[in-house]
């Protein structure tokens, strides 16, 4: 345990650095975006926050693994020390870009409202999705970060391992099915019932592949070599 408190002592700071760095940058495309309507007197300026933080988490998982995996082995660490490590940086991180989300959400409009700014519609699951509760809207963020973070973790130990080529074998497959109209059809048909209120609680299901990413990552690091 103290193994893995040190591995997230020295990880953490740079992860930290990072997400201030990114977070400031989106109130700043945010304070850009009040005032490109205020100045144009447009109510048509959305703006969103979670899908470019899951761009950033993605980068960020796949990092770890790039930067910091031959590191804590010097460090004494165990390949399972590691990853646990990594999986609790990752959730610590995906709570706190929540918390961060959601007080932008809240602040930013109280702000434009006393400074008598246009308003703007910042998106969320709740606009998108009308029918979801609060606690749904939350939950959907989390569960999305959960797995982008293991899938481009379990990506980055697959190159790690073995190289580019099965990285992109593996996209090009996702890719493929993507363009499969049953697929594109089924994708379709299961928005629709998320947009009415139906079947919502069927996200969470993306918990099982995110588990399977990590049995992935696991399975791929206990055989890593120390290139």
């Amino acid at each position: 345990m103290n193994q893995i408190k040190s591995l997230i002592y020295v990880m953490y700071p740079e992860v930290l650095k990072s997400l201030i760095i990114f977070w400031s940058i989106m109130a700043a495309i945010l304070a850009s975006g009040y005032v490109i309507a205020t100045m144009s007197s447009t109510t048509e300026v959305f703006l969103i926050m979670w899908p470019f933080f899951l761009v950033w988490l993605s980068i960020t998982s796949f990092q770890l693994v790039k930067t910091d995996f031959h590191y804590a082995l010097k460090l004494g660490a165990t390949r399972n020390q590691f990853l646990v490590a990594c999986l609790v940086l990752l959730i610590l991180v995906i709570l706190i870009g929540e918390g961060i989300h959601w007080l932008y959400l809240n602040l930013f409009p109280e702000i434009s409202s006393l400074l008598g700014l246009q308003s703007v519609t910042l998106v969320h699951w709740g606009i998108v999705l009308p029918e979801l509760s609060t606690g749904l809207v939350l939950g959907y963020d989390l569960i999305l970060g959960l797995l982008f973070s293991t899938m481009f973790f379990a990506i980055a130990s697959i190159k790690h391992q073995y190289g580019k080529l099965p990285v992109f074998v593996f996209l090009g497959v996702l890719a493929v099915l993507i363009l499969i109209p049953s697929v594109q059809r089924a994708i379709l048909d299961w928005g629709i019932s998320l947009y009415n209120g139906e079947n919502v609680l069927t996200v969470f299901w993306v918990a099982l592949p995110a588990f399977i990413a990590l049995l992935i990552s696991r399975t791929i690091l206990l055989r890593a070599s120390l290139r």
